[in-house]
């Protein structure tokens, strides 16, 4: 019997197409395919960018990791490691909790698509951390600083990395 959503096999192989071609990448040709893409957005969360990678489209989110989150008893933390009150909520005016509570969601609801438990996420193809400049890095956030909390000063002063989590385009 047919799978009920005609679009699994093809997102799929495009999954398949773009994880199998970013992997092997080194650090230097993935930052200048990154460096390459064409900006779509960028605000207090990072910056956004779309490209093609072997016929398949995908967009390219930079999000900026703090020393503290790059520290090694914090990566891939999903912990609240700024303080943060309970009631800040990504995409209500903030950056969230953090680079690696994003990347866990990514990998997860990936994770729910390959399995067929859920199909309603886009899928994140790779995810890598790339260092960035730090002028680069402030560039990003050179406009925020008045609307930006205390807690989430020390979150954006420090940044200086960059976590490049590409998914497929919408």
């Amino acid at each position: 019997m047919p799978h009920p959503d005609p679009r699994r096999g093809a997102r799929l192989a495009d999954y398949a197409t773009a994880a199998a071609s970013l992997a092997p990448l080194s650090d230097r040709r993935l930052r200048a395919l990154v460096d390459g893409a064409a900006p779509v957005g960028s605000g207090i969360g990072g910056s956004t960018a779309e490209l093609t990678v072997d016929g398949v489209r995908v967009f390219v989110k930079k999000v900026p990791l703090t020393d503290l989150e790059r520290r090694p008893e914090n990566v891939r933390s999903t912990a609240n490691l700024f303080g943060l009150p309970t009631y800040y909520q990504y995409g209500v005016g903030s950056a969230g909790f953090g680079a690696w509570r994003e990347l866990a969601a990514h990998a997860m609801t990936t994770a729910w698509v390959l399995a067929d438990a859920y199909p309603g996420f886009p899928l994140m193809y790779h995810w890598r951390v790339l260092p960035d400049s730090p002028a680069a890095a402030r560039g990003d956030f050179a406009d925020t600083a008045e609307t930006v909390s205390y807690s989430r000063r020390r979150r954006r002063t420090s940044s200086h990395c960059t976590a490049t989590t590409t998914t497929a385009s919408q």
